[in-house]
């Protein structure tokens, strides 16, 4: 939508320059969509949206506080001087911020466009400049930015309940075929693309039992508004297919508005009924649940409630189910450690640890919340055979950013076995490609495939 909108006004001021040389036009006056993933612009916008909000519906202190200093931080991260590319924030109120303006535009471009008034100067002069659309009572009004702003964290402070019943175990057939994948839920054409090379191996796996699992995060803040026009409609499973059956993980961005959106639409879904305890509509679906056989168990847990821990009574949950399977695959949006990032939260990863039996270590973890796709293979924890992320599902990521082979800062970080490094190039930049995973179980054994977004086989490994 932004890209259509800039290019229909650009198409305009093209029109204005060659229809009236005295017209002149600001440079910048066609950029009234603004990339809502710059840091700098969207410092600029909150402290406007700041200053403007009425008293009562001002961000509190502490939240502001933590917001700004974040897009300063991200700001003037770069040696260089220039942003970073993409910015992924942290913290709720920049993800509800970024969620505001983008639906903003979204829901308003042709109500811009038609609205352009008659008169080459006018248009030039007014209707094409950022202060038009954030004007007082304009199409995104600074304060009408705030007001929402303050819904999505009274939405946190009244998040629903964490259901505390797992979901009932569901079974996995020995020959089943799963597909991952993490961070998908951007709406972007990569993205787009992913699910569609993703349609392409359920339709290969038809006649065995097939399962699409996404390890978390709708962006920018998992509106129930964002579910329903970025991840719904390019699902990779059809909704009125009964054959195939979906799972969401929580993660940290669907938890920015509260998670009512999580768990008050999207597993409401119909393809998403693993989740559900009964009916959606008096109960809360689960967040956390199982898919077994003789063979293997796949738990997946809810670590964004409380971030990057375990809410509720899962690490109890998880310790009895460590004690009946020969086989556990654990799934989770946020990682239990890594190479790229110094700073990891231990809690999931402890409480983790210490529902392992210790003369059984996990066969493997697959997480997301990095949007890269990575491999732990040689003996990563003595408590865990095999570690992977499956991130890169459709959140742009610069390369190298920061490198793809790191060495780990101190022993609480794994050296990576294998880390993909596929790359688009734009604009003399590159940018990691979309991707996502295909796990052939085979009895006790299990092959999984990693693709790029053109579905292309970049990576395998078999697990037995």
């Amino acid at each position: 939508m932004f890209e259509e909108v800039e290019h229909r006004l650009e198409s305009v001021l093209e029109r204005v320059r060659g229809q009236s040389a005295s017209a002149t036009v600001d440079p910048d006056s066609g950029r009234i969509i603004r990339d809502v993933t710059d840091p700098a612009y969207l410092r600029k916008l909150l402290n406007d949206v700041q200053s403007k909000a009425p008293a009562t519906e001002r961000i509190p202190d502490d939240a502001f506080q933590e917001a700004d200093q974040e897009l300063a931080d991200a700001t003037g991260a770069s040696p260089d001087g220039h942003t970073k590319p993409v910015f992924i924030p942290r913290t709720a109120t920049n993800g509800i911020l970024q969620s505001v303006v983008t639906t903003c535009i979204e829901s308003r471009a042709d109500q811009l466009l038609d609205s352009v008034p008659e008169g080459l100067a006018r248009l030039a002069h007014a209707v094409l400049k950022d202060a038009e659309i954030f004007r007082q009572f304009g199409p995104c009004d600074p304060g009408w930015i705030s007001t929402k702003i303050a819904e999505g964290l009274a939405m946190i402070d009244g998040k629903p309940a964490f259901p505390a019943e797992p979901a009932p175990p569901v079974r996995l057939a020995d020959n089943a075929r799963v597909l991952m994948v993490g961070d998908w839920g951007t709406g972007l054409p990569g993205a787009v693309l992913v699910a569609q090379q993703m349609r392409k191996w359920i339709e290969d796996g038809r006649g065995r039992e097939q399962h699409v699992i996404h390890l978390g995060d709708v962006y920018y803040s998992g509106w129930s508004e964002e579910y329903e026009t970025r991840f719904l409609p390019y699902w990779p499973v059809d909704r009125d297919d009964r054959e195939v059956m979906s799972w969401s993980l929580n993660g940290n961005h669907d938890m920015y508005s509260g998670g009512h959106g999580y768990f008050g639409f999207l597993l409401h879904d119909h393809r998403f009924r693993g989740h559900w305890l009964g009916d959606p509509a008096r109960q809360a679906p689960s967040s956390h649940f199982s898919v077994e056989n003789e063979h293997w168990q796949i738990i997946g847990l809810d670590s964004a409630y409380v971030d990057h821990d375990l809410a509720g009574s899962q690490e109890q949950w998880l310790a009895e189910k460590l004690t009946a399977s020969p086989k556990t695959m654990l799934l989770s949006h946020h990682q239990p450690f890594t190479a790229f990032d110094p700073s990891v939260s231990q809690a999931m990863t402890e409480k983790v640890q210490r529902a392992v039996p210790a003369d059984r270590p996990l066969d493997a973890w697959i997480w997301g919340h990095e949007h890269r796709c990575t491999v732990y293979a040689d003996n990563p924890r003595t408590w865990l055979k095999f570690g992977s992320t499956v991130g890169n599902g459709g959140v742009p990521q610069m390369l190298p950013d920061p490198p793809l082979d790191p060495t780990p800062d101190d022993d609480a970080h794994a050296a990576c076995t294998w880390s993909y490094d596929g790359a688009e190039t734009v604009d003399g930049d590159s940018w990691l490609r979309f991707g996502f995973a295909v796990l052939d179980f085979d009895g006790p054994n299990v092959t999984i495939r990693y693709f790029d977004e053109h579905n292309t086989e970049v990576h395998s490994v078999t697990l037995s």
